[in-house]
C-alpha cells in the first residue's frame, strides 16, 4: 500500500495573508508619520524675519503646490497661516485610505529666497532646512520600520 501525503496550505496562507497586512498596515504609518513630521521639523527650523517663509511651506500629493504666501501679510497672520499648512497638511495625509497606488508627497517653499536659504545664507538656518529635515525622516523611517 501507498503512503498518501497530503498538506493543507490554507493555513500557511493566512498566516502569510496576515503578515502582508500587518506590512501594509505598516507602511501606511510610515506614509502617515514621516511627512506629517517632515513637515513640523522644516516649519521649526524656518529662519524667522516677517514668517513669511515659514508660512510658504506647501504640503502637497501627487503634484507640486507652487503657491506662496503674499507679501506684505503681518507676522501672526504669517503665524497663522504657517499652523494652518500643517492641520491641511494632516488632515490630507490622514485622508489617504491604502497604499494601492503609488504616492508622491511633495514640501516645497517657491520663495525666490528658499534656495538662499536652503544654502545656509541665514544666521537662523546656517545648515539649512529640508536636508537637514530630510536626514531626520529617514531616521524615523528606520526607526519606525523596525517597530513591530
Amino acid at each position: 500500500m501507498l503512503a498518501k501525503i497530503t498538506h493543507n496550505f490554507g493555513e500557511a496562507m493566512r498566516d502569510l495573508t496576515a503578515q502582508f497586512k500587518a506590512r501594509d498596515a505598516q507602511n501606511l504609518r510610515l506614509v502617515k508619520t514621516v511627512p506629517i513630521q517632515a513637515m513640523a521639523d522644516i516649519q521649526r527650523m524656518s529662519p524667522v524675519d516677517t514668517g513669511r517663509f515659514r508660512a510658504s511651506h506647501n504640503l502637497s500629493m501627487d503634484e507640486m503646490d507652487d503657491s506662496i504666501q503674499p507679501d506684505k501679510q503681518t507676522s501672526s497672520e504669517n503665524n497663522a497661516r504657517a499652523k494652518e499648512q500643517l492641520v491641511n497638511a494632516q488632515s490630507e495625509i490622514g485622508a489617504i485610505p491604502d497604499l494601492k497606488r503609488k504616492l508622491t508627497i511633495w514640501i516645497c517653499n517657491n520663495l525666490p529666497y528658499a534656495y538662499s536659504l536652503e544654502m545656509g545664507h541665514s544666521k537662523q538656518a546656517p545648515n539649512g532646512i529640508y536636508a537637514i529635515a530630510r536626514q531626520r525622516a529617514e531616521n524615523l523611517i528606520n526607526r519606525l520600520k523596525d517597530m513591530p
